[in-house]
Formats: structure tokens, sequence, C-alpha cells
């Protein structure tokens, strides 16, 4: 085994254990294949042809799928961008036979907050943020329309699920947001300006509740 394919097995390894375990294959359709492909060969300097090619991980992702019993199983591994490892094994869904493909979408659910967490580290490592800023100097165009508990709520209270905020937006707020017509981010600044314009259901910092809308906050102030 050469150096650089143990290492990428290594990181292979703690990324599916951390990240990857309970994520299920989605069905997709396949893009219709050209019924008479011409293949055109690449331009002599072309970098691409300096790349090796990936390296397979189906293998080591079967084993890791046959521990802990999920339908199917997807990593990559970049180094300095560059694609060094990739692979999938099981199936697109539990109790069928077919199988997935590295070109499948797959439901990331709530491995997207550790991506969430992991922008924001990196904000407050480049100093734009610290753990302590609150909601209302990260988002203070919203600030005057927060109720005066709410504004205290700091970024790392958000992340660990201590911000007092409910589990979800209300149901009349996800309505609204199905009919939305601005983009992503302003849907998320709207998200913050409701939530926070009420009193936390309990004090900042002082219990643990879980909140998928404390982490659409988060995001809005990683885009202020």
């Amino acid at each position: 085994m050469s150096v650089r394919r143990g290492r990428v097995q290594a990181a292979v390894r703690a990324a599916v254990l951390v990240s990857c375990a309970t994520l299920a294959a989605t069905a997709a359709a396949q893009a219709p294949i050209p019924d008479d492909p011409v293949a055109e060969d690449p331009a002599p300097d072309d970098p691409a042809l300096d790349d090796p090619a990936p390296d397979d991980l189906a293998e080591l992702l079967a084993d890791v799928r046959a521990r802990h019993g999920v339908p199917a199983l997807g990593a990559a591994v970049l180094v300095d961008g560059a694609l060094r490892a990739l692979g999938v094994t099981g199936v697109r869904r539990h109790g069928r036979d077919e199988p997935v493909t590295v070109d499948d979408p797959w439901h990331l659910g709530s491995c997207t907050k550790a991506m969430t967490a992991t922008v924001l580290a990196r904000q407050v490592e480049a100093g734009r943020l610290a753990w302590t800023t609150t909601v209302a100097d990260g988002l203070t165009q919203l600030a005057p329309h927060m109720h005066e508990r709410a504004r205290a709520v700091t970024l790392a209270q958000l992340l660990q699920h201590r911000a007092g905020l409910p589990a979800q937006p209300p149901d009349e707020l996800w309505t609204e947001l199905f009919r939305f017509e601005g983009g992503d981010a302003a849907a998320r600044r709207e998200v913050a300006k409701v939530l926070l314009a009420n009193a936390p259901e309990a004090a900042p910092g002082a219990r643990f509740l879980y909140s998928n809308a404390s982490y659409m906050i988060a995001g809005a102030i990683s885009e202020r």
C-alpha cells in the first residue's frame, strides 16, 4: 500500500465514521447516454493529465457499511482542492437491489450542521467573528426588531443548541418560506427576524434545546 493511499484511507475512516454513517442514498434519474459519443484527446498541456486517478474507496466503505447496517455510504477525499479518492457502496433504497453510483444525489440532513460550524470556525479564526459575537452584533440590521432577551444570544450558543430557540420555525413561517421569492440568504435572514423577535424559550446558555432554527440563524450571521 502506498503512503498516499494509506493516508487517504485513514482520512476516509475518520470522515465516514463521523459524518457519513447515517447517510442513505436517494433515488436519482440518470442522464441519457449519447448514441454515438465521440471521444476527444485532451490537449497535451491539459493539467488534468498530471493528476493521478482517484483511489476507489468502495471496498473500504463496504466494510464500514456492513458494520453499521446502513443502506449506502459514499465518501470523497480532496487534497488542496484535488480529488484524491472517491467511492460509494450499497443500494439506493433499503430493501431494493439498485446500487448507488458516484453520480447520485445524497440527502445530507444534519451533516450540514458540521459544515455550517466549520464555515463559522474559519471566520472566527480569521478574526471576522468571535464565538461570543451576539446575534445583535452579527445581524445589526435586524437588531432593532429583536426581543431584548434574544439580543444576547451568542454564536457559540447557536451552534451548541443552547440559545433557547425552538427546534423549527413555526408552521406559518415554513409555509411562507416555501413561497419565498428571495434567495436562500434572504430566507435565512427572514427566519432570524421572526424568531429573534420573540423571547427565547429558555435563558441563553441555560439549557440544551435542539434547534435546527439556530443553525439557520448562524448561517445568516456567516453571510452578513
